[in-house]
């Protein structure tokens, strides 16, 4: 069992422990092992495979009232609206550069993110490499220094002035007031990324670039850049 896709149908229905639980981030069984579930928080989706159909607790407060209720807005893809850009800036080797934190929508809402968009310029390599990653932060203009890596994808080969959509692997589960801050890292100092010219609201900071980055509160100190930066966020209302 994983903590980004746990099936509920690996659980024998007299085994689902308070713990096996807690340890999920959304379930996925038959329609008999869902209406077995005596307790069921409110922000844990359930996908019932008999129905293809995604069902929450609709008893926000009381996880061991359980009614069942469709989720119908899963499938509308939203996005982020990024920058124009009409210049490019160029990376610092180990450098973690985002634009700004973003809230999908209000408190009680959930959403799941699935991809982040970029734009690579000029310069590229066939040694390049970039990795996204997506932070939970405290604000718009973030300012404490453990922001809290929940997801990441791939690593990817950056091209020539290429735009680049990257999935998020685990498509993490937020609630809509949380403060988002999508970024990308680089091996290779010499790497471009697609950026306003002039600006200056883009945040950045320093940390060893890893394919595989920790997921968890990351000890940085936040470093403003000369330019705004390209970056796009995708995401799901699911509840």
């Amino acid at each position: 069992m994983t903590t980004t896709d746990p099936a509920i149908n690996t659980w024998s229905n007299d085994n689902l422990s308070d713990l096996a639980l807690e340890e999920t981030t959304h379930g996925s069984g038959t329609t008999a092992q869902r209406t077995a579930i005596s307790s069921w928080s409110a922000d844990r989706p359930f996908f019932d495979a008999d129905e293809a159909v995604w069902y929450y607790n609709s008893h926000v407060s009381a996880p061991g009232s359980i009614t069942w209720t469709q989720i119908g807005t899963g499938f509308t893809e939203f996005s982020t609206t990024p920058i124009t850009d009409d210049a490019e800036i160029t990376s610092l080797s180990g450098d973690w550069i985002g634009e700004k934190g973003y809230q999908l929508g209000s408190a009680g809402e959930l959403y799941t993110v699935t991809h982040i968009e970029f734009k690579s310029g000029t310069s590229t390599n066939s040694t390049y490499r970039v990795v996204v990653g997506l932070f939970k932060v405290d604000a718009e203009t973030p300012v404490d220094t453990s922001p809290f890596l929940i997801a990441y994808g791939d690593q990817i080969v950056p091209l020539t002035s290429t735009t680049h959509k990257v999935e998020l692997l685990g498509a993490p589960i937020v609630d809509g007031a949380e403060w988002l801050f999508p970024a990308m890292n680089t091996n290779n100092a010499n790497v471009d990324y697609r950026s306003t010219a002039g600006a200056s609201a883009a945040k950045q900071f320093v940390e060893s670039f890893s394919a595989n980055p920790a997921i968890g509160p990351h000890a940085i100190t936040w470093l403003n850049n000369s330019n705004d930066v390209y970056v796009k966020l995708y995401y799901r209302r699911i509840a």
